[in-house]
């Protein structure tokens, strides 16, 4: 897809652009530009109503601004990406977020008209998080498809975040802390049950034996390693666990 100009907007006979936060007035001037570009404004306070918002007409592109929002700007994108999964969503926050997949373009406050006008032309163009390969391994997150050696299977949206993860980061061992931080969002290191409890799940869907794993590997006492061609021989690397 091509990146869109500013007269590429009044070009189009519809392009829908849903704003999610609390304060949309500070981007008045933004909005009355895209008025008259024949661009439809749609506003949502919260994550409920730009649920409804979405679910009554099809959305091209979601502006999610965390700066004010009463919970985190990344679940709200993880949202829409679900319920507008062809949508471009640009996120407005201080600091750049992780992980990438839930948006595919970061504004970083303070915010000038200029900022947010190119993050809107770009979005569509990055197209980023929405179809993740490595080696046999494809997913498509917003679905939660997974094709791999065992065949195609649907992941939940916790699992479909974990296995995003671990594509993007293919061949690299990952600390339990970071994907916790990573994938949860919490660096809470207490009780790492759910962690484990997810591997064991994602274990049954891509290996052909979760007993004995050859794509998402223990590394003892650091982590996790996803190979997506293939476990090394274990001579070579005896570090590795189950």
């Amino acid at each position: 897809m091509q990146t869109r100009s500013r007269r590429d907007y009044a070009s189009q006979s519809l392009h829908t652009i849903l704003f999610v936060g609390r304060s949309p007035d500070r981007y008045a001037p933004i909005w009355r530009q895209l008025a008259m570009q024949n661009v439809t404004l749609l506003f949502a306070e919260t994550r409920n109503q730009a649920k409804r918002r979405a679910r009554r007409v099809p959305i091209h592109t979601v502006v999610v601004d965390d700066s004010a929002l009463s919970g985190p700007g990344l679940q709200t994108c993880r949202m829409m990406r679900t319920l507008t999964p062809a949508a471009a969503i640009v996120l407005i926050s201080e600091d750049e977020p992780g992980p990438s997949w839930f948006y595919d373009y970061h504004v970083q406050t303070p915010v000038d008209r200029d900022r947010l006008v190119t993050g809107l032309q770009r979005a569509p163009a990055c197209a980023t998080g929405r179809y993740l390969e490595a080696g046999p391994f494809a997913l498509d997150w917003a679905t939660g498809r997974l094709t791999g050696p065992t065949g195609d299977c649907k992941l939940a949206p916790k699992q479909a975040d974990l296995m995003a993860f671990f594509i993007e980061r293919a061949g690299q061992p990952q600390s339990r802390a970071t994907i916790m931080q990573e994938v949860w969002h919490t660096s809470f290191l207490g009780d790492l049950r759910t962690l484990e409890v997810h591997i064991c799940l994602l274990r049954r869907l891509v290996e052909p034996d979760p007993h004995l794993p050859n794509y998402l590997v223990t590394l003892r006492g650091t982590g996790y390693v996803f190979y997506p061609d293939g476990r090394p021989s274990e001579h070579e690397n005896p570090e590795f666990g189950v």
